[in-house]
């Protein structure tokens, strides 16, 4: 598998119908249209309002979402045993839905990046994910040793403030024997020997990539911003000290 880096002409955004594909036919997104922008030609702008769902069943679930995601997720990302990478830039801008639990209620996820499994009747958890809900950025992954309701959390720190670039990069392997390796801002905070994925689907697929912002239904409008998201099974182990560069924008 080739690496990839998530591109989109802003004038295709504004063009092209809901579930516009990229120009190679690997990503699409979902979620209110006008909910993902994009400030720059690398950027991608996710705002999240009440009632933005993205699939006929986040209604019913009280989720909400907007994400770019692979198209052909049966054929394309990771399977078991394979290693990949993936780097991006993360920024904030508000977030208010993401920061505390609301009426005591403990919010236990806001997915900026997640690897999915492929899931045909029962919907389970990604099986890697960095979850920004609650305060804190945690790196988390699922597998079969313990199934869906198992989540083995790899790191937990502060969420960045509103407008700092946070730069990750991963390095996965997927499956019963897999590895996790996670830098943040150019330092190791994982290394870690844990299986990844539901590796024992029928399917060759274990994991595809989704990027955005996908979090529990409320009255509040969050905003993530992801820059230059790579993915792929090319080392991209040069993004760790030297990232792709991220504009200044108003965040």
């Amino acid at each position: 598998m080739q690496s990839h880096r998530v591109r989109w002409h802003r004038i295709a955004l504004r063009t092209l119908p809901l579930r516009a594909m990229r120009q190679d036919r690997l990503m699409f997104r979902t979620g209110r249209r006008s909910a993902l922008t994009m400030p720059h030609p690398d950027v991608f702008r996710f705002e999240l309002r009440s009632n933005d769902f993205g699939w006929w069943a986040d209604s019913e679930d009280k989720k909400r979402r907007s994400e770019i995601i692979t198209a052909n997720n049966t054929t394309v990302g990771a399977g078991d045993g394979d290693t990949i990478w993936t780097a991006f830039c993360v920024v904030l801008g508000d977030h208010p839905g993401l920061l505390n639990s609301q009426g005591g209620v403990a919010f236990p996820f806001g997915f900026i990046t997640q690897w999915h499994s492929v899931d045909t009747t029962v919907g389970r958890g990604p099986v890697l994910a960095v979850n920004v809900s609650n305060n804190a950025l945690k790196i988390q992954t699922r597998s079969d040793t313990g199934g869906p309701s198992v989540v083995n959390q790899h790191y937990s720190g502060a969420v960045p403030a509103k407008g700092d670039k946070t730069y990750i990069v991963m390095q996965a392997t997927f499956g019963e024997v897999g590895h996790l390796n996670a830098w943040i801002n150019g330092s190791q905070l994982v290394n870690a020997d844990t299986p990844i994925g539901y590796y024992n689907d029928p399917h060759a697929i274990l994991g595809y990539p989704h990027w955005g912002l996908y979090a529990i239904n409320q009255p509040t409008t969050d905003i993530v911003y992801i820059a230059n998201p790579e993915w792929g099974t090319t080392d991209l182990s040069a993004r760790i000290s030297s990232p792709l560069p991220v504009p200044d924008l108003t965040w």
